[in-house]
């Protein structure tokens, strides 16, 4: 697929991983960097980002094909850890143009389908999940005080 005919999945791409980061919480510059970095690792210059607390505006094109699109938060579940690591993860690899812009959006939409790993999650729980993906030595740390065993 030539470039050009890409443009319209990565804006629809860059406009979605960054609503994706806004309702993550991750910080208005945070954002701004990492979607600026993305298009042009995509071979673009041409795309200006206003980034707020609720949502992104996503300005993309010349004259003759700019475009402006909106992400809102509003009406949006708050993603969970995991989903927010498989996010970090797909952000990564968008960073290094690693992954097409169509399929970043169909890994996107797994990604907040993925299925909860537990109805709710404990201290415990916590624990045993950073040591599964972290190893053994994992800690938590939660208001300065070091947990190195719930039981």
């Amino acid at each position: 697929m030539r470039v050009e005919d890409e443009l319209p999945y990565l804006r629809e791409f860059v406009v979605r991983i960054g609503g994706a980061m806004v309702a993550s919480g991750d910080s208005i510059d945070s954002i701004q960097r990492t979607l600026q970095r993305i298009v042009r690792a995509y071979g673009r210059d041409d795309f200006e980002f206003f980034v707020l607390p609720t949502g992104l505006f996503v300005e993309s094109g010349t004259a003759d094909s700019a475009r402006v699109l909106l992400s809102s938060d509003r009406m949006r579940a708050r993603p969970r850890f995991d989903q927010i690591s498989a996010l970090y993860d797909l952000v990564n690899r968008a960073e290094a143009a690693s992954v097409t812009p169509m399929d970043g959006l169909a890994e996107l939409a797994e990604i907040s389908e993925l299925p909860a790993r537990a109805a709710r999650t404990s201290l415990a729980d916590l624990l045993r999940i950073a040591r599964a993906d972290l190893g053994p030595e994992a800690v938590l740390e939660l208001d300065q005080e070091l947990i190195l065993s719930l039981e």
